[in-house]
């Protein structure tokens, strides 16, 4: 164990992923830095922001980053990723532009969200921000003088539907999201109204001729902003996202269009920490984020007896193994190998979309494997007819074992290896991956071939073919209806 190891392995871990609005958010006063400062001495939070970066070149580095044989410190208690700002480029044809279709957007968003979660208790999806086009024009001409185009690179307008396609794609994959640009939006409708009237205050009781055509502007200006904030706060989610008009003032959520001053970096850090709540987590909670040793102050208070506060609080974190109830065990007849997990933290939230009308928590999962004839990376008649095999004694099995729990009068399920619904209950609006599922329980390897992902088994290798059960049935109960199937004839 490295002492990279050493250091992190009892905290958590905080994984923020992203383009250069994460990058920076390290800054002084920074959404990232205010992270790391609410959660400290409970988690560590990396900052993977890239900047420039949009979300086909992201994607490709996080599959790098969080690949199963990759060093791993701690799987991540939470994970964030913002990215799409760079994504909403004007498209002007150039190769050196960051800009990639909506279309691959939804599709980069959906697999980095499916890595995130395969590795993260909780994951946060945050939409891009609106921006300041008026300041981003300004800050064109400061950056480059008489080279300046005067034309914008990005507009609210663009950028609005990628927000849209972001949170559409979030509560596909049953994750939280923070609608970043309709926050950003309202917060800048606000600060253009606050500067018109303190504009309109400081500047007529000097004049003594008023120029009526300049008030009747800004009271033109003004009943607009406060139009499209009644629109804005009508509802917290919009049914279409509503972008600014694009009139910016001398006050702003950004320094030059784009990236957060304090103001806007505040706002990011408070929209998170609601959403971090909003879901269950409960940071102070010790059961959720526990403090890595003890405060000094209940050293002080131990009356010399400090080395049994310390022992106390030496509780290593579980790992995958820990809810392990039965382990890999073989039904050699069947030629099929199963297990029993009690629910993983981070599988939580997926699968009450699955079995939306279960209690989660009373729920053990069933990974199975059965051996294969041929290596199902192979493509072709014999790997597709084996699979069909596969398919067929897996769901006959899964029946038997799921009919004899529920003549016990105890709910069970199994999921269908190809579609991921359910096969005996209705169908909720998630899927179950058995691949991922199997892997985040057991941790066997897990092997990128490019199109999709497989288990290896530590026995079978690649010819294995992985599906899953699940019941509230309590462990003996399982336990003597497994044992039913050691001496089954195949």
């Amino acid at each position: 164990m490295s002492s990279i190891d050493i250091l992190s392995r009892r905290r958590k871990a905080v994984l923020l992923f992203g383009d250069s609005l994460t990058q920076r958010s390290f800054e002084p006063s920074g959404w990232g830095a205010s992270m790391a400062n609410w959660l400290v001495r409970r988690c560590d939070v990396y900052n993977r922001g890239y900047g420039g970066y949009n979300s086909r070149w992201a994607k490709y580095i996080l599959q790098d980053m969080l690949l199963p044989s990759a060093p791993k410190i701690n799987p991540y208690f939470i994970a964030t990723v913002m990215l799409g700002t760079n994504d909403a480029s004007i498209d002007e044809g150039l190769s050196d532009n960051a800009f990639v279709p909506l279309d691959e957007y939804e599709r980069n968003m959906e697999d980095i969200i499916t890595l995130l979660k395969a590795h993260c208790t909780h994951v946060f999806v945050l939409t891009p921000p609106c921006m300041d086009e008026k300041q981003r024009l300004e800050y064109q001409v400061e950056a480059h003088g008489d080279k300046a185009t005067g034309v914008l690179d990005r507009t609210n307008e663009n950028t609005a539907k990628y927000a849209d396609v972001c949170k559409k794609v979030a509560e596909k994959m049953s994750v939280a999201s923070v609608d970043l640009f309709h926050l950003t939006t309202v917060k800048m409708t606000e600060l253009q109204m606050n500067s018109i009237t303190e504009t309109s205050q400081e500047v007529e009781p000097q004049l003594e001729v008023t120029d009526e055509k300049g008030k009747n502007e800004d009271e033109s200006l003004q009943s607009e902003l406060k139009l499209l904030l009644t629109q804005l706060r009508a509802s917290d989610e919009p049914e279409k996202p509503v972008t600014p008009l694009g009139t910016a003032s001398n006050k702003s959520l950004f320094i030059d269009g784009i990236h957060f001053n304090e103001e806007g970096q505040e706002l990011v850090f408070e929209a998170l920490r609601k959403a971090i709540g909003g879901v269950g987590v409960k940071i102070e909670d010790d059961s959720e984020a526990p403090l890595d040793y003890p405060l000094g102050l209940d050293l002080k208070a131990s009356a010399g007896n400090w080395e049994h506060v310390f022992q106390k609080a030496r509780k290593q974190k579980k790992t995958s193994k820990d809810y392990m109830a039965v382990p890999p065990t073989l039904i050699s007849s069947l030629k099929l190998e199963y297990s029993v997990h009690n629910v993983l933290p981070r599988m939580k939230q997926d699968l009450k979309a699955v079995f939306p009308e279960i209690d989660i928590d009373k729920l053990l999962i069933i990974p199975t494997f059965q051996s294969c004839n041929c290596d199902l990376v192979a493509i072709g008649v014999e790997a597709e007819s084996e699979k069909d095999r596969l398919l067929k004694s897996f769901v006959e099995f899964g029946k038997k074992v799921c009919g004899l729990l529920r003549e016990k009068q105890h709910w069970a399920d199994l999921t269908d290896p190809c579609s991921g619904y359910p096969v005996i209950g209705e169908r909720g609006s998630g899927l179950y991956p058995d691949v991922n599922g199997s892997w985040m329980l057991l941790r066997y390897d897990l092997i990128e071939t490019g199109c999709c992902k497989l288990i290896s088994h530590p026995k079978w290798g690649t010819k294995v073919y992985p599906a899953t059960m699940f019941t509230t049935a309590p462990l003996d109960v399982v336990q003597s209806v497994m044992e039913t199937f050691k001496d089954a004839t195949p």
